[in-house]
């Protein structure tokens, strides 16, 4: 998901349970602060190619934000 935020912007990944079991499970949202529009639907757009691949990738949190994202299996 993409947002608009007043001096930046968010690429959130929403993170749940794997289908079956995603219907009982609460849902996260942990988000990149992006500084331009540009730079967001980049990242948006090359994390929806990975993620079709079925591939894993490690993120680094602080808190809700992801500081960093090590792309490939561990």
């Amino acid at each position: 998901m993409l947002e608009s935020r007043t001096n930046h912007y968010r690429v959130t990944l929403i993170v749940s349970d794997r289908f079956p079991y995603n219907y009982k499970v609460n849902s996260f949202p942990f988000f990149f602060r992006i500084d331009s529009e540009k730079e967001a639907l980049d990242l948006a757009a090359k994390m929806d190619q990975y993620l079709d691949t079925g591939k894993s990738f490690t993120i680094t949190l602080n808190g809700s934000e992801i500081e960093s994202i090590l792309w490939g299996e561990p």
